[in-house]
């Protein structure tokens, strides 16, 4: 989670239902909901390779295959679903079910196309973008894109990431992901154009050499 400062709305004395922590559970929810998955070694990869296994703190953990979640109507009072919507082979039905479970309030966040495009994580299915003005949630499945044609400069720069480019992503995360409190439903949408997932975002931080190093590379590859 990339902006956990703009999780500021939770109603006092609620439940706080997180869906797909990863390796990092947020502090502040009450519950978590986890996919059930064969194998550990699929775990660790939809976790971002992380090996280390969530620490809950004792709090309740519930399993559920992809579909609907098990838990009946308004059972929460906010859902949190931090990069998960990517991963889910339904958007429309996953916040169908957040929005059910939880009274219609939360927080959601997710890599923009800018990082899907420079990174290409094969466990990412979706490119999703959000127009707060409209209120509209619009994805198109990556199959229908055509990252493999780029699969030979995602394939260099994804090391990049790995070996010290997570500074360049934390200097500008409003460049690179989306997160966004709601408290009411909102529509979802596949779209036909890149267009509709494009956010305005930020200029690249020159606070970091990193930054400079990124300006120089794209400049190369065009």
């Amino acid at each position: 989670m990339f902006f956990p400062q703009r999780i500021c709305s939770i109603p006092n004395g609620a439940k706080v239902l997180e869906i797909g922590p990863g390796s990092t559970p947020f502090a502040g929810a009450t519950h978590y909901l986890e996919l059930s998955m064969a194998t550990e070694e699929e775990r660790v990869r939809q976790r971002g390779d992380v090996v280390a296994a969530p620490e809950f703190r004792g709090k309740p953990v519930s399993f559920y295959d992809g579909g609907r979640f098990p838990f009946a109507d308004d059972a929460f009072g906010y859902v949190i679903a931090s990069h998960v919507i990517e991963h889910v082979p339904s958007p429309e039905l996953f916040m169908q079910e957040i929005f059910r479970v939880g009274s219609g309030r939360g927080y959601l966040e997710f890599p923009q196309m800018t990082y899907e495009y420079m990174f290409d994580f094969d466990v990412h299915r979706h490119v999703v973008g959000y127009e707060p003005r409209t209120r509209l949630l619009s994805y198109i499945p990556k199959a229908d894109l055509p990252f493999k044609a780029f699969e030979p400069v995602t394939a260099r720069l994804r090391p990049m990431l790995e070996n010290n480019w997570m500074d360049v992503i934390k200097l500008n995360p409003d460049y690179f992901f989306q997160g966004f409190e709601f408290d009411a439903p909102f529509e979802v949408r596949r779209a036909s154009s890149v267009d509709a997932l494009m956010s305005p975002g930020e200029k690249l931080s020159r606070r970091s050499r990193w930054a400079g190093a990124i300006s120089q590379i794209l400049t190369r590859l065009i």
